[in-house]
């Protein structure tokens, strides 16, 4: 862009922002209605202390609220995490299985009519996880990371379709050398 039309670019700007001031101005007089609540404004259409104040605590609710449901997934499996290598004294790649309401009470996400099997393995730690021999059937299983969000599904929905087979993870970036014959 030319120096030329930069600066008709930044006067039309200018000039649509003038124009639009009076009318926003015009709006935000006196009272307004809000899902916040009533939001004053003065003649020059300056909010008053009062609006400022529940704008702030609208704006640190809503952030609250965000954080709260973007953390959740990952606190959930923290939980899970901790369980398995705390009072249940799981090691990385032990099945636990979580079939009771008592059992699944300290999980945040767990519902109460799905029995869990679950394992943790830390990929930076082992370089991978080899999920062998997964059973053929109608089954349904995943591998997810620590925000929930699937890695690979395992059973009718997954890549062996309900046929079982073998599943490796690993990193992001690892090289993984095949090789035939089975592995034990």
């Amino acid at each position: 862009m030319t120096p030329r039309n930069r600066l008709a670019l930044a006067i039309g700007c200018v000039c649509a922002l003038a124009a639009w001031m009076p009318i926003a101005n015009a709006q935000l007089q006196g009272r307004q209605e809000t899902r916040s609540g009533v939001l004053e404004f003065e003649a020059n259409g300056y909010p008053t202390d009062q609006t400022v104040e529940r704008i702030r605590e609208e704006i640190d609710y809503q952030r609250a609220v965000q954080a709260y449901i973007h953390f959740v997934p990952a606190v959930a499996i923290m939980q899970w995490r901790n369980a398995h290598f705390g009072p249940l004294g799981g090691k990385p790649g032990d099945l636990i299985v979580f079939r009771t309401t008592e059992q699944k009470l300290p999980i945040i996400t767990a519902n109460d009519t799905t029995t869990y099997v679950i394992t943790f393995a830390e990929l930076s730690d082992t370089g991978g996880l080899l999920m062998y021999e997964v059973p053929r059937g109608p089954t349904g299983g995943g591998v997810n990371d620590l925000w929930q969000r699937t890695v690979s599904d395992t059973g009718m929905v997954g890549p062996d379709r309900g046929e079982g087979g073998n599943f490796l993870i690993v990193l992001e970036g690892t090289k993984v050398r095949r090789t035939t014959g089975r592995i034990s």
